[in-house]
């Protein structure tokens, strides 16, 4: 146990629950006003690197991870956050053009599909 968690009497379930709740960080919404397949594709947009400075923290943490094509879900996941809540900040982040979307059975970009085969193969 850390010195803070016993200066405060914690335990270590304590430090599991989120600090701040999905609803503040969506400001209150709960659907996205795009539906997104949990298997679509999101890359982090040229818009999206330069506004990295100025975004809240959940939204920069999403282009971070977006470096890298990863599906909704996969973000969700990495985030730790709801798949909901990845939603309403990827469609929010998708409205301002920060991030590209691929959605399945849309007209696929080559040079991504290379890059994906390339890191699973590389893993």
């Amino acid at each position: 146990m850390s010195d803070w968690m016993e200066e405060h009497d914690l335990d270590e379930e304590a430090d599991a629950s989120p600090v701040v709740r999905p609803y503040f960080i969506t400001k209150g919404r709960t659907r996205a006003k795009v539906d997104f397949p949990i298997e679509t594709l999101i890359v982090t947009s040229a818009e999206g690197e330069k506004a990295f400075s100025r975004l809240g923290f959940e939204q920069a943490h999403v282009i971070e991870v977006c470096r890298a094509a990863r599906s909704v879900a996969e973000v969700a996941s990495i985030v730790a956050i709801p798949l909901g809540v990845a939603r309403v900040i990827l469609g929010d982040l998708a409205e301002e053009g920060l991030i590209k979307v691929y959605e399945p059975g849309s007209r696929d970009d080559t040079a991504l599909l290379r890059r994906l085969i390339d890191g699973i193969r590389a893993l």
